[in-house]
């Protein structure tokens, strides 16, 4: 390092601290994306969940059974299946 000149020693050091910054960047985007994904599927599922509960409440009502009845095996609300 005494042979190398301080303007020199000052870029190498500003070239790694760039090289790390980027890196710490990167993970952390790539953390943010992960975690954007996952919260995605969470809502996807639960979206899907709920129209393929109504879709279920949708047929039993057509054949007849209670709000009551329909709340019990879909989880749906009495006003859910009432709005339905």
């Amino acid at each position: 390092m005494k042979n190398i000149k301080r303007p020199e020693v000052i870029e190498i050091m500003q070239s790694e601290l760039d090289k790390i910054y980027e890196e710490e960047y990167e993970e952390r985007l790539e953390k943010r994306f992960s975690m954007g994904r996952e919260e995605g599927v969470r809502e996807g599922i639960a979206t899907g969940l709920s129209e393929a509960s109504i879709r279920i409440a949708k047929k039993m009502l057509s054949d007849g059974l209670s709000i009551d009845q329909i709340a019990k095996y879909t989880g749906l609300s009495s006003g859910e299946i009432q709005a339905i």
